[in-house]
């Protein structure tokens, strides 16, 4: 793990128990195996990353994920629960990152092969937040340079409902921002391969066993030549909405930053 010509890199797992649609989606078995346990060993593949870190929250409801995290020889940060961007940035710090992977919970099958050409990229350019659009949803990943994420965390007017840190750093105005296009063959933005709902879990079980392979092992060109030849497969979730799009829910959440810190 991790390549000595790049920043230290610790992908963060921001995950928790709570959820409205799909409680302890983290800790469903898929395959035999929590959902947790997939992801984490897919973040293990990841040729940049140097440490990958359960990142969940101090309240008793998430308790179980610190035991799973335990069992699984696996470390630990727990911090704040719903001030997303005050937990990653101490536990960043903890871990002495110059960049943060932020992996999520939901998200059962990160490509690591674009997470590792984004990781590059990152560095090389000396952006601040970075991301690869295409992919199907739940696949990509998020790269924030320690420096931003401390501003952030310093200078945002309102850190206390920062779950979805995306709209936190994609400020152009703000932070230096690359975004990068997925690779031709994998462009398929309308596959939804994330874990929020019944329906998200009913469609990674029948995906992962119509490939028949461990989660970790199945690569982001397997996945896409499944769903395109198998529409009924692709259909399940198809209808769910995504509250990421939701602006309602966008607007309520303060993501301005000051120019100067309030810490």
């Amino acid at each position: 793990m991790g390549e000595n010509t790049l920043p230290r890199t610790v992908a963060l797992l921001g995950v928790r128990l709570t959820s409205q649609r799909l409680p302890h989606k983290a800790l469903r078995l898929v395959r035999g195996r929590l959902a947790l346990e997939h992801i984490l060993e897919r973040l293990d593949r990841a040729a940049t990353v140097d440490e990958v870190v359960v990142c969940t929250s101090d309240e008793p409801v998430d308790d179980a994920l610190a035991d799973a995290a335990e069992q699984l020889g696996r470390p630990c940060f727990r911090g704040k629960g719903d001030d997303v961007l005050c937990r990653f940035y101490e536990a960043a710090r903890l871990y002495g990152a110059d960049l943060v992977v932020r992996a999520l919970g939901d998200n059962l099958f990160p490509c690591t092969e674009h997470l590792d050409r984004q990781v590059r990229r990152h560095a090389a350019e000396g952006a601040d937040w970075s991301t690869t659009d295409g992919l199907p949803w739940g696949m990509k990943a998020e790269v924030i340079s320690f420096s931003a994420l401390e501003r952030a965390y310093r200078c945002a007017e309102d850190t206390s409902d920062s779950c979805d840190l995306t709209w936190f750093f994609d400020q152009p105005e703000v932070f230096r921002v690359l975004r990068l296009d997925a690779e031709p063959d994998c462009l398929r933005p309308d596959y939804r391969l994330t874990m929020d709902t019944p329906e998200d879990l009913v469609f990674l079980r029948a995906l992962c066993e119509r490939l028949d392979k461990d989660p970790s092992a199945i690569s982001i060109r397997e996945i896409v030549a499944l769903l395109d030849a198998s529409p009924d497969l692709a259909a399940i979730n198809r209808e769910v909405p995504d509250r990421f799009h939701d602006p309602v829910y966008r607007a309520r959440v303060n993501t301005r930053i000051l120019d100067t810190p309030r810490r």
